[in-house]
């Protein structure tokens, strides 16, 4: 309440709104598209305003990162349709009564909402998903298992997409080179056009798939929406290449999750290099308490790996659960030795020095405030290296 625009509202008699309650305002009154699930919500995001705005409809388009496609982390659209991440960490997705929605995914993450119990984050998906219009669609990933449930009972139309055989949406003749992919999407067996990327990795496939569905879903030109995604050059920290010297590639990620980190790692795979060495940043006590076993069995993909200290985020610390403990148990699981250093830019800069050799991928991951910088800093200590 010390905030002087509140202050302001306040004295003006004006209403105040938290942002998911105004976001939620916006969704209900339009044809709201909302993209929910674990991972990859912001991408999908992107891609779908992208892609609709390519086809001229002129989407407003509300997303959770910067990006370069957009100029921005939001659109301005006069077309009906309203493009906007549905947001499940604190509950606030079930404010939502979209036209359409996309679900990608259904895994543990943010259990400190959910009383550290998994079966109550799944509850929520459901409700969510009740609340699709029943004149609307739904477009879930039946890849995940839960979804696939989920589809079984939806009160509205609903299709699948994935690489299952099962699925009414797939992608067959996948192509992958280090910088993007083709294939082929196929409706019910049917071919329906061919979609040629600017971003690699499965993962990209499957949120390809996610809004070519969508869009198809929705009338538009399946032919125009393979066109406009191929103009998708990705969000910020979402597998973004910083740069590359003297064969040194570095790229950075906000992956902070088992799941994530494991296929930014595989898409990192792709870059026909050497080694991947990777850095990584643990984000709050509680996931890293929930996700234990899982974070161990993330970094395989990683021929070298760099621990740093947990970042809190406001948390308190949790007694046994530290990085030193998260170090050792990959360390069991890998049978390689893991490197842990303190959150200091400057030491984590200078071992990465010390340690990449051309042909390598620098990986940095974490969602902490300022991974990114430490990326940025890495590449320009590389330029700066005699």
């Amino acid at each position: 309440r010390d905030n002087p625009e509140i202050r302001g509202a306040e004295q003006a008699n004006l209403e105040i709104l938290h942002r998911a309650d105004a976001l939620a305002r916006i969704i209900n009154d339009s044809k709201g598209l909302a993209v929910a699930g674990a991972h990859g919500k912001t991408t999908t995001t992107s891609m779908l305003g992208l892609t609709l705005a390519a086809c001229g409809q002129d989407p407003t388009v509300m997303v959770g990162a910067f990006s370069d496609d957009l100029a921005g982390n939001a659109r301005l659209g006069r077309g009906p349709y309203v493009v906007a991440e549905a947001d499940e960490s604190d509950h606030s997705f079930l404010k939502f009564e979209p036209y359409g929605t996309i679900i990608t995914n259904v895994e543990p993450d943010h259990l400190e909402n959910y009383d550290g119990d998994y079966s109550k984050l799944v509850e929520a998906y459901r409700d969510f998903l009740d609340k699709v219009r029943p004149e609307g669609f739904s477009i879930l990933c039946t890849d995940d298992p839960i979804l696939r449930d989920m589809q079984k009972n939806a009160k509205h139309k609903s299709y699948s997409y994935g690489f299952n055989p099962e699925a009414d949406y797939r992608a067959f003749n996948l192509e992958f080179s280090p910088t993007g992919c083709t294939f082929d999407i196929c409706y019910r067996g049917d071919k329906l056009a061919e979609v040629n990327l600017s971003v690699t990795g499965e993962h990209n496939v499957l949120n390809a798939l996610a809004v070519l569905a969508t869009g198809h879903q929705l009338g538009i030109d399946i032919h125009c929406l393979a066109q406009g995604l191929g103009n998708f050059h990705g969000a910020r920290r979402r597998f973004q290449r910083i740069g590359e010297h003297n064969g040194i590639l570095v790229i950075d990620d906000y992956a902070h999750h088992p799941t994530e980190i494991r296929v930014t790692l595989q898409a990192a795979k792709l870059q026909n290099k050497e080694r991947v060495v990777a850095f990584f940043q643990p984000k709050r006590y509680t996931r890293t308490k929930f996700l234990f076993n899982e974070f161990t069995e993330a970094f395989h993909d990683a021929d070298v790996l760099i621990l740093s200290e947990i970042y809190p985020f406001g948390e308190a610390p949790i007694p046994g659960i530290t990085s030193e403990a998260l170090k050792d148990a990959i360390e069991e699981k890998t049978g390689r030795d893991v490197i842990l250093l303190p959150y200091r830019h400057s030491e984590i800069v200078k071992k990465l020095l010390e340690i990449l050799k051309p042909g390598d991928v620098a990986m940095v991951m974490g969602a902490g405030d300022d991974v990114a910088d430490l990326a940025k800093k890495l590449f320009s200590a590389l330029k700066e290296k005699k």
